[in-house]
This record gives C-alpha cells, sequence and structure tokens, in this order.
C-alpha cells in the first residue's frame, strides 16, 4: 500500500516537472506568433543564441534535478 502511495505521489511529481519545463517553449511559441518582430532577435543574433543555448542548458539541468528529487528507494 505505501508503495503504491510512494508510486503516486513520484508520478505527481514526474508530471509536475514536465509541466514546469513545457511552460518556456510554449510561452516562446505564443510570443513568436503574437509578435515575431520582437522573438526574431532571439533567433537570429549570436547573443540570442546564447541565450537559447543557457536556456536548453537549464532545462535540463532542472529536469535532471526533478527525477532526483522524486526518485524515492524503498
Amino acid at each position: 500500500k505505501v508503495e503504491n502511495k510512494i508510486a503516486a505521489l513520484t508520478a505527481q511529481g514526474f508530471y509536475q516537472g514536465v509541466f514546469v519545463m513545457a511552460i518556456p517553449p510554449i510561452l516562446a511559441a505564443v510570443f513568436y506568433q503574437s509578435d515575431p518582430d520582437f522573438m526574431r532577435p532571439l533567433f537570429t543574433t549570436p547573443i540570442g543564441w546564447a541565450i537559447i543555448f543557457v536556456i536548453l542548458f537549464l532545462e535540463v539541468l532542472g529536469f535532471f534535478v526533478i527525477m532526483k528529487i522524486i526518485k524515492i528507494d524503498v
């Protein structure tokens, strides 16, 4: 019974992590759809590419941190 409860809570943590990680790309798509000129420098300048790589790195790092937090050994 306890193992099932732990499995449910870790699954909840996993899906919360997925949801939180999906927010930045979704917001970027919404901003690009609403005002492409505002987002264009992010994709056309070296500083913009650097920002994108930092965002991707932090997203991957956050994913691994969340996975580390929700992993419970019984």
